[in-house]
Formats: structure tokens, C-alpha cells, sequence
């Protein structure tokens, strides 16, 4: 089991910005959501930046821990978050969302991400907090999914309707690509933009094609072994424990130096993303 954790971006209501629970249980510090007030996530202005978990080799981060509370399923709907709301932070288009009851291979993503990382506490902060899923309840239309509270995956369902201290807003990123690229990299005789999404210890490459076609028919999810990362001429492991000041060390070849220097990139939204971070200095 492998995940990354980054921390950027901020949670903003009418545009002003709130403070990341630091005890998110039920009775905690959290931030309230006031009614028909707009939520959005966009770059962090202090040191109350999120916490995003990214298990390896899935296109998404996911919120540490709830968010905000006192916000119903229905206004999350409302409001766009339910299937995927655009928002953009440090630069990056992200659809901001909840977790999705159901995937397209028909398994539940949140039991997905856990049994892919862990379900300890001390990673996702579920002890006395529920949080929203996007599905509607099985048992009754106008009742929703929460998870957590009293385990990892522990389910149970409330009114759409429902404000409670005890649910919140988990948010999970999806990243999106560019709208123009400008190309500074060319790999097999095509040109790329490679970029990166980064904290202050972390930047986790990103590849995008300048004609947006060539990924366009690889679905979302799909995992990729291609290229190789050079510095000072020398092929980077895949899993190299290094530390680099910036991006601008390393050269991405499409030169072949072994499978064990291949990238392992996962598809999200017509980019690859790298599944490994590397460290800065």
C-alpha cells in the first residue's frame, strides 16, 4: 500500500477564506457552512492548506478529513459538488466532487481508496464525523449515503435534507487539463507539456499532449509504463528515493534504459499523472 500526501488549496465561503478543522470530530473546530452561502476551493492564502491523500496509481486526491459541516446532500447538489464542480487552485482546473457510491466498474470508491491505503484513523480522520457520498440510498429516494463515524467504511443513510454537526463535506480532485498547452517536451515525435502539481516538499509530474487526441481514447484510470525521467544524463528509478531542487533537473526521454526506468502514469481527463511524487529538497 502507497499514497502521497500534498497539501494545497483552501475552502472559501463567499469568497472568504476558512480554517481546516484540526480536531474533525463532531463536537471539533469546524468551520460552518451558512445556508446558500458558495463554496469553492481555490489556493490557500496562509498555513490552513487541505491535506490530499493520492493512493498510487488513482487520479484522484482526497480530502484527509471532512471540511465543513451543517451542509446537506441537497445543497451539495445544489451547488454543483455531487457529480463535479470545475474550481481551480495554484493554477490547475480540478472537478471538485464526492466520492462516488458507485464506479464504473461498479465498486464503491471510498472502500476502493481504503482497502488501497489504510483504514487507520490517523490517515483519514473518520472517528465521529460522517461525510456525504454521491449516491442515493437504496432503500429510499430521498435518502443518501454517509460513510465513517464509527468505522472506516461503516455506511449509513440520512435525509438528503439533513444540516447535522455530525456530517460533513469531504471534497476529492480530479485533475483536469488544460485548456492551450504550450509544448516543452517531444517524445516519440510528439509534443507534450509536462507539468507538475506541487507542495512545498513534493512535485508530481503531469503530461498533457499538445494534440489533445492522443489520450482521448484511453478511459480514465488507465495505467501507463512509458518514458523516463534523466538527471545529469542518468536514468531515474521509478521509485528513486532522490531529492531534487525543481522540476528543471530532470529531462523526460523517450530513450528506452530498462522497464524499472519506465514512468508509471495514470490516465485522468485526457493527462497522465504521474503515480509517484518526487521529493524536493
Amino acid at each position: 500500500m502507497h499514497w502521497e500526501s500534498l497539501r494545497f488549496g483552501q475552502v472559501y465561503q463567499d469568497g472568504t477564506p476558512l480554517h481546516v478543522p484540526h480536531n474533525p470530530i463532531a463536537a471539533g473546530d469546524f468551520p460552518i457552512y451558512f445556508l446558500h452561502s458558495d463554496i469553492s476551493i481555490m489556493d490557500n492564502e496562509n498555513d490552513n492548506a487541505i491535506t490530499w491523500i493520492k493512493p498510487e496509481g488513482m487520479n484522484i486526491f482526497v480530502a484527509d478529513r471532512a471540511v465543513l459541516r451543517f451542509m446537506s446532500w441537497d445543497e451539495l447538489n445544489f451547488q454543483g459538488f455531487v457529480k463535479g464542480r470545475k474550481v481551480s487552485i495554484n493554477g490547475w482546473k480540478y472537478l471538485c466532487r464526492l466520492l462516488r457510491t458507485i464506479t464504473t466498474d461498479g465498486m464503491n470508491e471510498w472502500d476502493t481508496i481504503v482497502n488501497a491505503t489504510t483504514s487507520a484513523n490517523y490517515l483519514w480522520h473518520w472517528k465521529a464525523m460522517l461525510f456525504w457520498e454521491s449516491g442515493v440510498s437504496s432503500s429510499a429516494s430521498n435518502r443518501q449515503v454517509v460513510r465513517g463515524g464509527i468505522s472506516a467504511q461503516h455506511t449509513d443513510t440520512f435525509a438528503s435534507d439533513m444540516e447535522e454537526n455530525v456530517i460533513g463535506f469531504r471534497p476529492v480532485l480530479e485533475p483536469c487539463a488544460f485548456e492551450t498547452t504550450v509544448s516543452n517536451c517531444t517524445l516519440e515525435g510528439q509534443d507534450f507539456e509536462l507539468n507538475s502539481i506541487c507542495d512545498s516538499t513534493h512535485f508530481l509530474p503531469t503530461l498533457q499532449p499538445v494534440k489533445k487526441d492522443i489520450f482521448a481514447d484511453i478511459p480514465n484510470g488507465s495505467k501507463i509504463h512509458m518514458y523516463t525521467f534523466l538527471k545529469n544524463g542518468k536514468p531515474v528509478h521509478t521509485d528513486t528515493q532522490s531529492k531534487f531542487r525543481d522540476k528543471r533537473q530532470l529531462k523526460l526521454t523517450d530513450h528506452y534504459f530498462g522497464d524499472e526506468y519506465l514512468v508509471p502514469w495514470t490516465i485522468s481527463n485526457g493527462i497522465a499523472i504521474s503515480d509517484r511524487s518526487l521529493q524536493l529538497n
